[in-house]
Protein backbone atom coordinates (compact mmCIF):
# COMPACT_ATOMS: atom_id res chain seq x y z
CA UNK A 1 0.00 0.00 0.00
CA UNK A 2 1.48 3.34 -1.09
CA UNK A 3 1.99 5.93 1.65
CA UNK A 4 0.01 9.15 1.36
CA UNK A 5 3.07 11.27 2.19
CA UNK A 6 5.71 11.04 -0.59
CA UNK A 7 8.95 13.00 -1.17
CA UNK A 8 8.66 15.55 -3.98
CA UNK A 9 11.12 17.72 -5.90
CA UNK A 10 10.66 21.37 -4.87
CA UNK A 11 13.17 23.56 -6.73
CA UNK A 12 16.83 23.80 -7.73
CA UNK A 13 17.57 25.84 -4.61
CA UNK A 14 15.70 23.64 -2.10
CA UNK A 15 16.19 20.12 -3.50
CA UNK A 16 19.98 19.72 -3.51
CA UNK A 17 22.61 17.12 -2.68
CA UNK A 18 24.53 18.21 0.41
CA UNK A 19 28.27 17.51 0.58
CA UNK A 20 30.42 18.20 3.62
CA UNK A 21 33.46 19.55 1.74
CA UNK A 22 34.23 21.07 -1.69
CA UNK A 23 35.60 18.91 -4.54
CA UNK A 24 38.99 17.40 -3.72
CA UNK A 25 38.56 17.76 0.07
CA UNK A 26 37.12 15.58 2.83
CA UNK A 27 36.52 15.79 6.57
CA UNK A 28 39.32 15.08 9.02
CA UNK A 29 38.33 13.92 12.50
CA UNK A 30 39.84 14.84 15.83
CA UNK A 31 38.80 12.33 18.49
CA UNK A 32 35.06 11.89 17.82
CA UNK A 33 34.52 15.27 16.12
CA UNK A 34 34.91 16.17 12.45
CA UNK A 35 36.65 19.51 12.65
CA UNK A 36 37.79 20.57 9.20
CA UNK A 37 37.91 19.84 5.47
CA UNK A 38 41.37 19.03 4.11
CA UNK A 39 42.72 18.17 0.66
CA UNK A 40 43.58 14.76 -0.77
CA UNK A 41 40.07 13.40 -0.65
CA UNK A 42 39.83 9.69 -1.57
CA UNK A 43 37.08 10.48 -4.10
CA UNK A 44 35.23 13.42 -5.64
CA UNK A 45 32.36 11.38 -7.08
CA UNK A 46 28.84 12.67 -6.34
CA UNK A 47 26.17 9.95 -6.09
CA UNK A 48 23.26 10.07 -8.53
CA UNK A 49 19.92 10.97 -6.99
CA UNK A 50 17.02 8.56 -7.43
CA UNK A 51 13.26 9.04 -7.69
CA UNK A 52 11.82 6.89 -4.89
CA UNK A 53 8.26 5.93 -4.08
CA UNK A 54 7.44 4.76 -0.54
CA UNK A 55 5.09 1.90 0.29
CA UNK A 56 4.10 0.47 3.65
CA UNK A 57 6.62 -2.38 3.49
CA UNK A 58 9.06 -1.37 0.74
CA UNK A 59 10.64 1.44 -1.28
CA UNK A 60 10.58 1.43 -5.11
CA UNK A 61 13.17 3.08 -7.35
CA UNK A 62 11.15 4.45 -10.30
CA UNK A 63 14.37 4.64 -12.36
CA UNK A 64 13.56 8.14 -13.54
CA UNK A 65 16.41 10.49 -14.32
CA UNK A 66 16.78 13.54 -12.09
CA UNK A 67 19.63 16.04 -11.72
CA UNK A 68 20.18 17.85 -8.40
CA UNK A 69 22.55 20.70 -7.65
CA UNK A 70 25.32 20.22 -5.07
CA UNK A 71 25.78 22.39 -1.97
CA UNK A 72 28.73 22.30 0.43
CA UNK A 73 29.01 22.88 4.16
CA UNK A 74 28.64 21.50 7.68
CA UNK A 75 24.90 20.87 8.29
CA UNK A 76 25.13 21.40 12.05
CA UNK A 77 28.11 23.60 13.04
CA UNK A 78 26.57 24.42 16.44
CA UNK A 79 26.33 20.77 17.55
CA UNK A 80 30.01 19.89 17.08
CA UNK A 81 29.73 16.12 16.61
CA UNK A 82 27.82 14.27 13.87
CA UNK A 83 26.47 10.73 13.54
CA UNK A 84 27.80 8.70 10.60
CA UNK A 85 26.11 6.09 8.42
CA UNK A 86 27.87 3.98 5.83
CA UNK A 87 29.26 0.64 4.75
CA UNK A 88 31.08 0.06 8.06
CA UNK A 89 27.73 -0.01 9.91
CA UNK A 90 26.03 -2.04 7.16
CA UNK A 91 23.99 0.95 5.90
CA UNK A 92 23.03 1.69 2.30
CA UNK A 93 22.79 5.38 1.33
CA UNK A 94 20.67 7.08 -1.35
CA UNK A 95 19.81 10.67 -2.15
CA UNK A 96 16.13 10.93 -3.15
CA UNK A 97 14.32 13.46 -5.37
CA UNK A 98 13.72 16.10 -2.69
CA UNK A 99 17.40 16.14 -1.71
CA UNK A 100 16.98 14.13 1.51
CA UNK A 101 19.24 11.28 2.55
CA UNK A 102 17.65 7.83 2.60
CA UNK A 103 19.48 5.45 4.98
CA UNK A 104 18.53 1.76 4.82
CA UNK A 105 19.69 -0.25 7.85
CA UNK A 106 20.45 -3.83 6.79
CA UNK A 107 17.54 -4.85 4.57
CA UNK A 108 14.43 -3.96 6.59
CA UNK A 109 14.46 -0.64 8.45
CA UNK A 110 15.10 2.78 7.03
CA UNK A 111 14.99 6.47 7.83
CA UNK A 112 15.02 9.74 5.89
CA UNK A 113 17.14 12.69 7.04
CA UNK A 114 16.99 16.28 5.81
CA UNK A 115 19.94 17.71 7.76
CA UNK A 116 22.99 15.82 6.50
CA UNK A 117 26.11 15.97 4.37
CA UNK A 118 28.00 13.37 2.32
CA UNK A 119 31.71 12.58 2.43
CA UNK A 120 34.15 9.74 1.73
CA UNK A 121 35.95 7.61 4.28
CA UNK A 122 39.71 8.44 4.15
CA UNK A 123 40.61 4.80 4.95
CA UNK A 124 38.56 2.79 2.44
CA UNK A 125 37.05 5.49 0.20
CA UNK A 126 33.42 4.41 0.81
CA UNK A 127 30.55 6.88 0.87
CA UNK A 128 29.63 8.16 4.35
CA UNK A 129 26.58 10.17 5.39
CA UNK A 130 26.86 12.49 8.39
CA UNK A 131 23.63 13.50 10.18
CA UNK A 132 23.11 16.01 12.97
CA UNK A 133 22.46 14.33 16.36
CA UNK A 134 19.31 16.41 16.87
CA UNK A 135 17.71 14.77 13.82
CA UNK A 136 18.61 11.20 14.80
CA UNK A 137 15.90 10.69 17.40
CA UNK A 138 15.55 6.92 17.70
CA UNK A 139 18.14 4.47 16.39
CA UNK A 140 17.07 1.05 15.16
CA UNK A 141 18.81 -0.97 17.87
CA UNK A 142 17.34 1.33 20.51
CA UNK A 143 13.87 0.85 19.03
CA UNK A 144 14.25 -2.93 19.17
CA UNK A 145 15.36 -2.73 22.80
CA UNK A 146 12.48 -0.44 23.70
CA UNK A 147 9.97 -2.70 21.94
CA UNK A 148 11.34 -5.66 23.89
CA UNK A 149 11.04 -3.77 27.18
CA UNK A 150 7.53 -2.62 26.21
CA UNK A 151 6.56 -6.24 25.54
CA UNK A 152 7.84 -7.38 28.94
CA UNK A 153 5.93 -4.57 30.69
CA UNK A 154 2.69 -5.32 28.88
CA UNK A 155 2.95 -9.08 29.49
CA UNK A 156 2.71 -8.19 33.18
CA UNK A 157 0.55 -5.04 33.02
CA UNK A 158 -2.36 -6.15 30.82
CA UNK A 159 -3.15 -9.39 32.72
CA UNK A 160 -2.68 -7.48 35.99
CA UNK A 161 -5.20 -4.83 34.94
CA UNK A 162 -7.72 -7.43 33.78
CA UNK A 163 -7.32 -9.43 37.01
CA UNK A 164 -7.84 -6.23 39.03
CA UNK A 165 -11.01 -5.44 37.08
CA UNK A 166 -12.30 -9.02 37.52
CA UNK A 167 -11.70 -9.03 41.29
CA UNK A 168 -13.48 -5.71 41.75
CA UNK A 169 -16.45 -7.04 39.78
CA UNK A 170 -16.93 -10.47 41.40
CA UNK A 171 -15.99 -9.84 45.07
CA UNK A 172 -19.06 -8.36 46.86
CA UNK A 173 -17.09 -6.22 49.35
CA UNK A 174 -15.17 -4.58 46.48
CA UNK A 175 -18.09 -4.35 44.07
CA UNK A 176 -19.44 -0.99 45.18
CA UNK A 177 -19.66 2.11 43.01
CA UNK A 178 -16.00 2.91 43.66
CA UNK A 179 -14.97 -0.64 42.71
CA UNK A 180 -17.04 -0.68 39.51
CA UNK A 181 -15.55 2.64 38.39
CA UNK A 182 -12.06 1.34 39.14
CA UNK A 183 -12.78 -1.84 37.15
CA UNK A 184 -13.84 0.25 34.14
CA UNK A 185 -10.66 2.32 34.49
CA UNK A 186 -8.55 -0.87 34.40
CA UNK A 187 -10.42 -2.35 31.41
CA UNK A 188 -10.07 0.82 29.33
CA UNK A 189 -6.40 1.15 30.18
CA UNK A 190 -5.69 -2.52 29.33
CA UNK A 191 -7.30 -2.07 25.89
CA UNK A 192 -5.33 1.16 25.31
CA UNK A 193 -2.05 -0.60 26.17
CA UNK A 194 -2.86 -3.50 23.86
CA UNK A 195 -3.59 -1.15 20.94
CA UNK A 196 -0.48 0.95 21.61
CA UNK A 197 1.67 -2.20 21.63
CA UNK A 198 0.22 -3.35 18.31
CA UNK A 199 0.68 0.14 16.87
CA UNK A 200 4.34 0.32 17.93
CA UNK A 201 5.21 -3.10 16.53
CA UNK A 202 3.49 -2.33 13.26
CA UNK A 203 5.48 0.88 12.83
CA UNK A 204 8.69 -0.23 14.58
CA UNK A 205 8.42 2.81 16.85
CA UNK A 206 8.45 5.38 14.02
CA UNK A 207 4.86 6.71 14.30
CA UNK A 208 4.91 7.80 10.65
CA UNK A 209 2.35 5.71 8.74
CA UNK A 210 -0.83 7.56 7.85
CA UNK A 211 -2.75 4.29 7.48
CA UNK A 212 -2.48 3.73 11.24
CA UNK A 213 -4.20 6.99 12.16
CA UNK A 214 -7.49 5.21 12.96
CA UNK A 215 -5.73 2.64 15.13
CA UNK A 216 -3.98 5.38 17.09
CA UNK A 217 -7.30 7.18 17.57
CA UNK A 218 -8.79 4.00 19.04
CA UNK A 219 -5.93 3.85 21.56
CA UNK A 220 -6.31 7.55 22.37
CA UNK A 221 -10.04 7.07 22.95
CA UNK A 222 -9.43 4.41 25.61
CA UNK A 223 -6.64 6.51 27.16
CA UNK A 224 -9.01 9.47 27.43
CA UNK A 225 -11.66 7.19 28.97
CA UNK A 226 -9.22 6.15 31.74
CA UNK A 227 -8.79 9.80 32.73
CA UNK A 228 -12.53 10.37 32.74
CA UNK A 229 -12.99 7.32 34.97
CA UNK A 230 -10.26 8.69 37.26
CA UNK A 231 -12.25 11.93 37.47
CA UNK A 232 -15.38 9.88 38.24
CA UNK A 233 -13.63 8.22 41.19
CA UNK A 234 -12.34 11.55 42.51
CA UNK A 235 -15.78 13.16 42.19
CA UNK A 236 -17.47 10.13 43.79
CA UNK A 237 -15.15 10.39 46.79
CA UNK A 238 -16.01 14.08 47.09
CA UNK A 239 -19.74 13.27 46.85
CA UNK A 240 -19.44 10.79 49.74
CA UNK A 241 -17.40 13.18 51.90
CA UNK A 242 -19.78 16.13 51.51
CA UNK A 243 -23.22 14.57 50.99
CA UNK A 244 -23.55 10.80 51.47
CA UNK A 245 -21.83 10.49 54.88
CA UNK A 246 -22.81 13.80 56.56
CA UNK A 247 -26.51 13.22 55.79
CA UNK A 248 -26.40 9.62 56.91
CA UNK A 249 -27.65 8.25 53.59
CA UNK A 250 -28.21 4.50 53.52
CA UNK A 251 -26.88 2.28 50.76
CA UNK A 252 -29.40 1.92 47.94
CA UNK A 253 -28.58 -0.57 45.19
CA UNK A 254 -30.98 0.94 42.66
CA UNK A 255 -29.60 4.45 43.22
CA UNK A 256 -26.02 3.18 42.90
CA UNK A 257 -26.76 1.50 39.57
CA UNK A 258 -28.37 4.70 38.28
CA UNK A 259 -25.36 6.75 39.31
CA UNK A 260 -23.02 4.19 37.74
CA UNK A 261 -24.97 4.36 34.45
CA UNK A 262 -24.65 8.17 34.55
CA UNK A 263 -20.93 7.93 35.29
CA UNK A 264 -20.44 5.40 32.47
CA UNK A 265 -22.22 7.62 29.95
CA UNK A 266 -20.03 10.56 31.03
CA UNK A 267 -16.72 8.62 31.02
CA UNK A 268 -17.23 6.68 27.77
CA UNK A 269 -19.30 8.94 25.51
CA UNK A 270 -17.55 12.29 26.01
CA UNK A 271 -14.09 10.88 25.03
CA UNK A 272 -15.72 9.27 21.98
CA UNK A 273 -17.23 12.61 20.95
CA UNK A 274 -13.85 14.37 21.42
CA UNK A 275 -11.98 11.84 19.25
CA UNK A 276 -14.62 11.84 16.50
CA UNK A 277 -14.81 15.63 16.29
CA UNK A 278 -11.26 16.85 16.87
CA UNK A 279 -8.68 14.12 16.11
CA UNK A 280 -8.45 14.98 12.39
CA UNK A 281 -8.25 18.18 10.36
CA UNK A 282 -10.92 19.08 7.73
CA UNK A 283 -8.60 17.55 5.09
CA UNK A 284 -8.47 14.21 6.93
CA UNK A 285 -4.90 14.43 8.23
CA UNK A 286 -4.00 13.92 11.92
CA UNK A 287 -4.61 17.02 14.02
CA UNK A 288 -2.23 18.43 16.61
CA UNK A 289 -2.99 16.55 19.80
CA UNK A 290 -4.77 19.41 21.58
CA UNK A 291 -7.82 17.11 21.53
CA UNK A 292 -5.90 14.67 23.77
CA UNK A 293 -3.88 16.83 26.14
CA UNK A 294 -6.40 19.61 26.78
CA UNK A 295 -9.18 17.20 27.98
CA UNK A 296 -6.61 15.29 30.04
CA UNK A 297 -5.46 18.56 31.62
CA UNK A 298 -9.07 19.51 32.38
CA UNK A 299 -9.86 16.13 33.97
CA UNK A 300 -6.67 16.27 36.06
CA UNK A 301 -7.49 19.80 37.20
CA UNK A 302 -11.05 18.87 38.18
CA UNK A 303 -9.80 15.65 39.78
CA UNK A 304 -7.26 17.58 41.87
CA UNK A 305 -9.97 20.00 42.99
CA UNK A 306 -12.23 17.05 43.93
CA UNK A 307 -9.43 15.37 45.89
CA UNK A 308 -8.61 18.55 47.82
CA UNK A 309 -12.29 19.05 48.65
CA UNK A 310 -12.54 15.40 49.72
CA UNK A 311 -9.55 15.70 52.06
CA UNK A 312 -10.95 18.90 53.58
CA UNK A 313 -14.35 17.24 53.93
CA UNK A 314 -12.76 14.27 55.71
CA UNK A 315 -11.11 16.61 58.22
CA UNK A 316 -14.51 18.14 58.91
CA UNK A 317 -16.15 14.72 59.27
CA UNK A 318 -13.49 13.52 61.70
CA UNK A 319 -13.79 16.68 63.79
CA UNK A 320 -17.57 16.23 63.87
CA UNK A 321 -17.18 12.56 64.79
CA UNK A 322 -14.99 13.39 67.83
CA UNK A 323 -17.22 16.28 68.93
CA UNK A 324 -20.47 14.27 68.76
CA UNK A 325 -18.81 11.31 70.48
CA UNK A 326 -17.83 13.47 73.48
CA UNK A 327 -21.25 15.13 73.74
CA UNK A 328 -23.17 11.85 73.55
CA UNK A 329 -20.84 10.23 76.10
CA UNK A 330 -21.42 13.03 78.60
CA UNK A 331 -25.18 12.91 78.11
CA UNK A 332 -25.28 9.16 78.69
CA UNK A 333 -23.08 9.38 81.78
CA UNK A 334 -25.43 12.01 83.16
CA UNK A 335 -28.39 9.76 82.22
CA UNK A 336 -29.87 12.46 79.94
CA UNK A 337 -30.88 9.85 77.39
CA UNK A 338 -33.69 11.95 75.90
CA UNK A 339 -31.20 14.56 74.67
CA UNK A 340 -28.96 12.08 72.88
CA UNK A 341 -31.02 12.24 69.70
CA UNK A 342 -30.21 15.93 69.32
CA UNK A 343 -26.65 14.94 68.42
CA UNK A 344 -26.74 12.54 65.50
CA UNK A 345 -23.48 10.61 65.21
CA UNK A 346 -21.39 10.44 62.05
CA UNK A 347 -21.02 6.80 61.02
CA UNK A 348 -17.36 5.95 61.65
CA UNK A 349 -17.52 2.99 59.26
CA UNK A 350 -18.67 5.22 56.38
CA UNK A 351 -16.01 7.82 57.18
CA UNK A 352 -13.37 5.09 57.09
CA UNK A 353 -14.81 3.88 53.79
CA UNK A 354 -14.24 7.34 52.26
CA UNK A 355 -10.74 7.43 53.74
CA UNK A 356 -10.09 4.02 52.20
CA UNK A 357 -11.29 5.17 48.76
CA UNK A 358 -9.23 8.36 48.94
CA UNK A 359 -6.05 6.62 50.12
CA UNK A 360 -6.09 4.35 47.09
CA UNK A 361 -7.21 7.01 44.59
CA UNK A 362 -4.54 9.59 45.45
CA UNK A 363 -1.50 7.42 44.45
CA UNK A 364 -3.14 6.55 41.12
CA UNK A 365 -3.92 10.23 40.50
CA UNK A 366 -0.34 11.28 41.33
CA UNK A 367 1.21 8.66 39.02
CA UNK A 368 -1.10 9.41 36.07
CA UNK A 369 -0.78 13.18 36.43
CA UNK A 370 3.03 13.13 36.62
CA UNK A 371 3.41 10.85 33.58
CA UNK A 372 1.00 12.86 31.47
CA UNK A 373 2.37 16.24 32.55
CA UNK A 374 5.88 15.20 31.44
CA UNK A 375 4.40 13.68 28.29
CA UNK A 376 2.51 16.89 27.46
CA UNK A 377 5.63 19.02 27.93
CA UNK A 378 7.58 16.63 25.68
CA UNK A 379 4.94 16.69 22.96
CA UNK A 380 4.54 20.46 22.85
CA UNK A 381 8.34 20.83 22.80
CA UNK A 382 9.09 18.30 20.05
CA UNK A 383 5.63 17.37 18.64
CA UNK A 384 6.69 13.74 18.99
CA UNK A 385 5.70 11.02 21.49
CA UNK A 386 8.64 8.61 21.95
CA UNK A 387 7.99 4.92 22.51
CA UNK A 388 9.49 5.37 26.00
CA UNK A 389 6.15 6.75 27.18
CA UNK A 390 4.35 3.57 26.18
CA UNK A 391 6.82 1.74 28.44
CA UNK A 392 5.85 4.12 31.25
CA UNK A 393 2.20 3.25 30.59
CA UNK A 394 3.10 -0.40 31.10
CA UNK A 395 4.70 0.40 34.46
CA UNK A 396 1.61 2.44 35.33
CA UNK A 397 -0.58 -0.62 34.70
CA UNK A 398 1.66 -2.74 36.95
CA UNK A 399 1.46 -0.06 39.64
CA UNK A 400 -2.35 -0.03 39.44
CA UNK A 401 -2.39 -3.78 40.10
CA UNK A 402 -0.07 -3.31 43.11
CA UNK A 403 -2.13 -0.45 44.57
CA UNK A 404 -5.58 -1.97 44.19
CA UNK A 405 -4.80 -5.67 44.76
CA UNK A 406 -1.56 -6.05 46.70
CA UNK A 407 -1.93 -3.27 49.30
CA UNK A 408 -3.00 -4.45 52.79
CA UNK A 409 -6.73 -3.66 52.87
CA UNK A 410 -7.74 -4.86 49.38
CA UNK A 411 -5.39 -7.84 49.74
CA UNK A 412 -7.03 -8.87 53.04
CA UNK A 413 -10.50 -8.58 51.47
CA UNK A 414 -9.49 -10.66 48.45
CA UNK A 415 -7.73 -13.21 50.65
CA UNK A 416 -10.76 -13.60 52.95
CA UNK A 417 -13.06 -14.06 49.95
CA UNK A 418 -10.81 -16.72 48.42
CA UNK A 419 -10.45 -18.57 51.73
CA UNK A 420 -14.21 -18.50 52.26
CA UNK A 421 -14.75 -20.17 48.88
CA UNK A 422 -11.75 -22.49 49.31
CA UNK A 423 -10.07 -21.11 46.14
CA UNK A 424 -6.79 -20.39 47.82
CA UNK A 425 -5.76 -23.64 49.50
CA UNK A 426 -2.87 -23.75 51.94
CA UNK A 427 -1.17 -20.61 50.55
CA UNK A 428 -3.52 -18.12 52.22
CA UNK A 429 -5.03 -19.91 55.18
CA UNK A 430 -5.89 -17.65 58.09
CA UNK A 431 -6.28 -18.40 61.76
CA UNK A 432 -9.93 -18.66 62.73
CA UNK A 433 -11.45 -17.84 66.10
CA UNK A 434 -13.40 -20.57 67.91
CA UNK A 435 -17.04 -19.56 67.39
CA UNK A 436 -18.50 -21.08 70.60
CA UNK A 437 -16.11 -19.01 72.71
CA UNK A 438 -17.34 -15.83 71.01
CA UNK A 439 -20.97 -16.75 71.66
CA UNK A 440 -20.31 -17.49 75.30
CA UNK A 441 -18.66 -14.08 75.76
CA UNK A 442 -21.42 -12.16 73.99
CA UNK A 443 -24.47 -13.74 75.65
CA UNK A 444 -24.10 -12.17 79.12
CA UNK A 445 -23.56 -8.75 77.54
CA UNK A 446 -26.72 -9.05 75.46
CA UNK A 447 -28.78 -10.01 78.54
CA UNK A 448 -27.33 -7.05 80.44
CA UNK A 449 -28.13 -4.31 77.89
CA UNK A 450 -31.34 -5.56 76.36
CA UNK A 451 -33.59 -3.43 78.64
CA UNK A 452 -31.94 -0.14 77.64
CA UNK A 453 -32.06 -0.64 73.87
CA UNK A 454 -34.42 1.67 72.00
CA UNK A 455 -35.80 1.53 68.45
CA UNK A 456 -34.61 4.98 67.47
CA UNK A 457 -31.61 4.92 65.15
CA UNK A 458 -30.08 7.87 67.01
CA UNK A 459 -29.53 5.74 70.12
CA UNK A 460 -26.06 4.26 70.69
CA UNK A 461 -25.46 0.68 69.69
CA UNK A 462 -25.17 -2.10 72.26
CA UNK A 463 -21.42 -2.09 72.08
CA UNK A 464 -21.21 1.70 72.34
CA UNK A 465 -23.58 1.82 75.34
CA UNK A 466 -21.62 -0.79 77.28
CA UNK A 467 -18.39 1.04 76.49
CA UNK A 468 -19.83 4.33 77.74
CA UNK A 469 -21.18 2.76 80.95
CA UNK A 470 -17.82 1.12 81.66
CA UNK A 471 -16.22 4.53 81.94
CA UNK A 472 -15.14 7.51 79.80
CA UNK A 473 -14.01 6.43 76.34
CA UNK A 474 -11.09 8.54 75.19
CA UNK A 475 -10.51 8.60 71.44
CA UNK A 476 -7.19 9.65 70.00
CA UNK A 477 -7.93 12.78 68.05
CA UNK A 478 -6.37 12.83 64.59
CA UNK A 479 -7.51 15.12 61.79
CA UNK A 480 -5.17 13.56 59.20
CA UNK A 481 -7.56 12.66 56.31
CA UNK A 482 -5.47 9.57 55.50
CA UNK A 483 -5.68 8.08 59.03
CA UNK A 484 -8.59 5.78 59.82
CA UNK A 485 -10.98 6.63 62.63
CA UNK A 486 -10.88 4.69 65.86
CA UNK A 487 -14.43 3.36 65.92
CA UNK A 488 -16.35 2.41 69.08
Amino acid sequence: MKLQSQPTYVSREASVIRKCCPRGESLVSEHSKYVSCQKDAPSSYVPQAIVAQFYQDCIEDLEEEIQLEVRYGNPCPAEGAMISFGQRTNDTLYVIQNGSLLVIYGAKDYNVYDTYCLDYDRDDGTLVGYVCPSEVQVMVDLVKGQLFLLTICLIVAIPGLLVTALLYIIIPKLHDLHGRALAMNCVNFAIALLLECFFQYRNRGKRMLMDDMVLENYAEYFILATFFWLLVNCANNCFHAWYYVPRGKKSNTTEEYRRFALYAAFAQLIPLWIILCYSTTPTGTPAIKHYLFIPIGVTLGLGLLSLLMTLYGLRQLKASYYYVHEIRQRLLLEERVDEVCQYMPVCGYKVNKVIYMSKYTVPLFVVMSIIWTVMGVTYYTTYELPIFYDILFGFQGILMFIIFVCMPRPYDTIKAWMVERKYCGWMCQVDTVDEPTVVEEQLPIKRQIAPVQMASRCMPTVRQYNAYMAGPVSLKRNTNPFTYLEEI
